[in-house]
């Protein structure tokens, strides 16, 4: 029943009661057709009629604020032309006017504005009587569910240790990948510990072993998501960066290892629509232990993986990451709406601008 219905009912009751109390027999009989009026009107509305929906969206994975629309074909299966309200999820949807056998397509846009899956479906569809007395929906077909990732920008180059080059002379570790010792000039990054100083006191340059293993990770992205660590939209700041790196290293054909502080991760060579996922649907986490145990947590997921490792956290987390700086040769700590680091960006398009001027330090 709506609004309009109750009200009328409401004002046919008074008028029933008060016209056969004080003798008014005009007024009762309005009250009584006022109320008659409301059960058949929830009587008609209650007749739904037969429906069969099939839900089209395109695209299923799109960057934030980006466009995606999704289209539905509703077969109406009864023998009573129908006019319907509909609601896609909590998305409205434009009404439908069916006639017996008819199918009547509804396109609209599914919002993007915000990072992260977006779900549709259930459909709701529902009527009302022509006087709008009464109402009635029920909820029919299947769920969608568009997964909204980031917006992705571009890198100005990758970290120095990264751009490695090989040579003929390979071997092999024990348990391991390839392993290639080419000597090649220092570059700002690179580990000193990797230094060769035999040959840079012969050639009078800083020369450094390019020590590289085929079968792991040569960047390690690690993406704060302790809802502590974060203000607001820094996260999502941290989102984006996390996906431009890793296009970049993928673009130069670089092995990637995505990690949470909350669990997640994703390594290896999915491709990039696979760490586009992961980025569309991780969020906040209350945190679960305090620093220090947090950071032993991640030294032990992390141990051993990877040459670069790029940490991405907010104002409030860079304390708890920074004893990784010791465990890889080249290691930076992002900081989104906070000075407190060597390298502090305000979103992700400031990241981008100053990335390469943090690898050149």
């Amino acid at each position: 029943m709506t609004g309009r219905g109750r009200g009328v009912l409401a004002a046919g009751a008074v008028l029933l009661v008060a016209g056969g109390w004080l003798g008014y027999p005009e007024a009762a009989a309005v009250g009584a057709a006022a109320a008659v009026s409301v059960l058949l009107s929830l009587a008609s509305a209650r007749r739904l009629p037969r429906l069969t929906v099939t839900r089209t969206v395109e695209p299923a994975l799109v960057t934030r604020g980006g466009s995606c629309h999704a289209v539905l074909e509703v077969r109406h299966d009864s023998t009573r032309t129908v006019r319907l309200a509909a609601e896609d999820g909590r998305i409205p949807v434009p009404s439908m006017f069916l006639r017996p056998g008819e199918v009547a397509t509804v396109r609209y846009d599914v919002p993007t504005t915000r990072r992260g899956p977006v779900r549709l479906g259930p459909l709701w569809v529902g009527r009302r009587d022509p006087l709008g007395l009464a109402g009635a929906g029920r909820v029919i077909g299947d769920r969608a569910v568009v997964l909204v990732h980031p917006t992705l920008h571009p890198l100005g180059g990758l970290p120095a240790a990264l751009r490695r080059g090989t040579d003929d002379d390979c071997g092999t570790r024990p348990g391991g990948g390839a392993v290639s010792d080419q000597l090649r000039r220092y570059a700002t990054g690179d580990d000193l510990r990797q230094v060769h100083w035999r040959s840079s006191a012969r050639l009078g340059d800083l020369m450094v072993r390019g020590r590289t293993d085929a079968g792991r990770p040569g960047l390690v992205v690690l993406l704060d998501d302790r809802a502590g660590a974060h203000g607001d939209d820094t996260f999502e700041s941290a989102c984006e960066a996390a996906g431009s790196i890793v296009a970049a290293a993928l673009r130069a054909d670089i092995a990637v290892r995505l990690v949470t502080t909350g669990g997640a991760e994703l390594t290896g060579r999915p491709g990039l629509a696979g760490f586009l996922h992961l980025l569309a649907e991780v969020a906040l986490r209350g945190a679960a232990q305090p620093e220090h145990g947090l950071a032993l947590a991640v030294t032990g997921r992390l141990a051993g993986s990877g040459d670069v490792l790029v940490c991405l956290t907010g104002p409030s987390g860079a304390g708890a990451l920074s004893g990784l700086r010791r465990r890889y040769p080249s290691t930076r700590v992002v900081v989104f709406g906070g000075p407190a680091a060597p390298f502090s960006a305000r979103n992700g398009a400031d990241f981008a601008a100053r990335w390469p001027a943090a690898w050149a330090r």
